[in-house]
């Protein structure tokens, strides 16, 4: 196999990239690390992630009231969006998407 091209490399490989880069002043430790597990699951095609908290809960080892509590977290701080009717997340900028 030879290297894969930029554009074909996986959303959760640039959603983490973009996670990393997010400025560690800003931010809790556990709300980076949520939003770790969270960029694991975008999807490439749709640039959206859809895990349940229960899903979360266990890939986290977390309580689900304090994975509410980061989702809350990192709504209020903007780097996400979430829809608890679709439980559907975007990460608040997508710097890997075309403008």
């Amino acid at each position: 196999m030879g290297e894969i091209p930029r554009h074909e490399i996986s959303m959760s490989d640039q959603a983490r990239n973009y996670v990393k880069n997010l400025d560690n002043c800003r931010l809790r430790p556990s709300e980076k690390s949520f939003l770790f597990f969270l960029a694991d699951y975008h999807n490439v095609h749709h640039s959206i992630a859809w895990p349940s908290l229960q899903t979360l809960v266990e890939d986290t080892g977390l309580s689900l009231r304090y994975i509410r509590r980061l989702v809350a977290q990192c709504v209020e701080l903007r780097l996400i969006s979430y829809s608890s009717k679709t439980n559907i997340y975007f990460m608040a900028s997508r710097p890997w998407e075309p403008k």
